[in-house]
């Protein structure tokens, strides 16, 4: 049909309704996308932030700060690559919205 064409939401493809909801599936994607982005960058300010702090109680040089910075983001990509293989399972709302409650 007409519809199955546009299965993925391309453009001119008719928004569906979340069930239960009064907004399309296609908002509610874009309102959870902003959102975690904005999660995401107050998450990475903050370890910025926090590094200088614990570096002073700790006593932590250069190189030990920059491992535990380092840590972090390789810890961000790596549920990057394991999320986008769950949303394969659950779809990426699911996914999205799980993440950003988590966070």
């Amino acid at each position: 049909t007409a519809t199955d064409k546009h299965a993925f939401g391309a453009a001119g493809a008719p928004a569906r309704p979340v069930p239960g909801g009064c907004v399309s599936r296609r908002v509610l994607v874009a309102v959870l996308m902003c959102w975690s982005t904005t999660v995401m960058y107050m998450v990475r300010t903050n370890i910025s932030d926090a590094m200088l702090e614990m570096g002073e109680r700790f006593d932590w040089d250069s190189q030990t700060q920059g491992l535990v910075l380092s840590s972090f983001f390789w810890g961000y990509i790596g549920c990057q690559i394991v999320g986008g293989h769950i949303c394969k399972y659950f779809g990426g709302a699911r996914v999205l919205t799980f993440g950003v409650l988590w966070a």
